[in-house]
């Protein structure tokens, strides 16, 4: 397996990594929150990208010619090309562009805090320039777009994220966007947050919350 000592081997030089994608070791807002508002299939489609030709998408979707192997953080495992990766995320033109300096680079790429199905819509969105996803997979989509750097992802999840903005989704919205500094959506979230207040002051992650949070 590949492994990444200390930035995945890229120079720190080469690429930023966003701050805001950790995993939950204390605390983070619940996302149970915007699961339970989202309870229902809805499925929405993410769009704003390049989308390949059909015939690499085709290739894509059979595995043909592929030369890259990214496993997502349960060990599911993606078939991808490397030109197609390097082309729609900042994130994969920074670890080839290092790639000299990247001791397991024919190796397949952990991406050990992407969950499968988030890994699976960026490379939908990466191939065909959109991605069809559940409404309450929305939160996982933004942070992966914004690990991998593929911004019009990114973006095109925190528009919809603003849209489904309510007293159930508010909190953790906001605390999302506040970690990935996406302002518009952080003043969206906090203003929809103070309406309805009284609903979100007795949610469970508003009373589980640390004092730093409150």
């Amino acid at each position: 397996m590949a492994t990444f000592p200390s930035g995945h081997g890229i120079p720190v030089q080469a690429v930023l990594y966003p701050l805001c994608f950790v995993p939950s070791a204390s605390w983070s807002p619940s996302r149970s929150a915007a699961a339970s508002a989202n309870s229902s299939t809805t499925q929405i489609v993410l769009g704003g990208g390049h989308a390949h030709p059909p015939r690499t998408v085709a290739k894509f979707r059979s595995g043909a010619l592929c030369d890259v192997e990214l496993q997502a953080a349960d060990g599911t495992a993606f078939r991808a090309h490397a030109v197609c990766l390097t082309a729609g995320s900042e994130y994969m033109e920074a670890l080839y562009s290092a790639k000299t300096e990247w001791k397991d680079a024919d190796e397949p790429v952990k991406l050990e805090q992407v969950p499968a199905a988030a890994l699976s819509a960026c490379l939908d969105f990466v191939y065909c320039g959109e991605a069809t996803v559940e409404a309450d997979q929305l939160s996982a989509v933004l942070e992966a777009a914004a690990y991998l750097q593929i911004e019009p992802l990114r973006d095109a999840a925190a528009k919809e994220l603003q849209r489904c903005l309510g007293p159930a989704t508010a909190f953790s919205t906001w605390a999302l966007a506040e970690s990935q500094g996406l302002a518009e959506l952080a003043t969206a979230a906090k203003a929809t947050a103070a309406r309805h207040f009284g609903d979100i002051a007795a949610s469970e992650a508003w009373l589980s919350a640390p004092a730093y949070v409150v």
